[in-house]
């Protein structure tokens, strides 16, 4: 029996911004064909961080405007971090395969998603 999303999604808000950047810059360099072997934690943050702000425009556009997060926000069910980043997950999801969604949803949580859609 597979874990369900929220499960992912809880431990994936337990982990230091550091662990999910690290999620996110090897899921990346995977899907580059790249090997993980020869990269160091710090190169893995990096990369995590060079993607963020080449697609800062487009996660804004997706979340902020397409998404309507000014609205959804206000839904109470929002209001919980867990249902925020499983959906923000969800919306991801179908725009970026090449990263973890729901380490991304995470991040974008941890960092702030209001300040971003502000």
């Amino acid at each position: 029996m597979g874990t369900k999303p929220e499960e992912v999604i809880k431990a994936k808000l337990a982990l230091s911004e550091d662990s999910l950047l690290e999620e996110l810059g090897a899921s990346i360099i995977t899907t580059e064909g790249l090997d993980l072997r020869d990269l160091k934690p710090e190169e893995l943050r990096q990369r995590a961080e060079q993607w963020l702000d080449l697609h800062s425009a487009k996660i804004a556009q997706t979340i902020c405007k397409d998404w309507k997060f000014s609205e959804k926000i206000r839904e109470p069910k929002f209001q919980d971090r867990l249902n925020l980043a499983a959906a923000i997950a969800d919306v991801v999801s179908g725009i970026w395969v090449n990263v973890s969604p729901f380490s991304l949803a995470a991040l974008l949580v941890k960092r702030g998603i209001e300040e971003l859609c502000a």
